[in-house]
């Protein structure tokens, strides 16, 4: 994936965050969090640990959220290729979506 992708994809998610859950604080505000539990990748609020997304419904069976836009989508699908993908989101990306340097 390109660069480009991977920060709309991760703009996506917070653009879902902030709809789904009507978060009034700006998509620069907003540090993504993911976590896996019983099967399904979540992106939670990392300040509003409370709140979440499921975005992949079945890691094992590669199932992405319906909800998902393009990028984030594109994103999601390389995330659950990896051999753990909490790590990919959480620690091949700074919080915010861009990578690390």
């Amino acid at each position: 994936m390109e660069q480009v992708q991977i920060v709309s994809g991760f703009s996506e998610l917070k653009d879902l965050l902030i709809r789904t859950f009507q978060i009034a604080r700006s998509r620069e505000k907003i540090r993504l969090y993911f976590t896996e539990n019983d099967d399904q990748l979540l992106m939670h609020d990392f300040h509003e640990y409370k709140i979440s997304v499921t975005i992949v419904r079945s890691i094992e069976q590669q199932i992405l959220s319906g909800y998902l836009t393009e990028n984030a989508r594109l994103l999601c699908a390389k995330a659950i290729k990896e051999p753990d993908p909490v790590a990919y989101l959480n620690h091949g990306f700074l919080l915010y979506g861009y990578f690390r340097f």
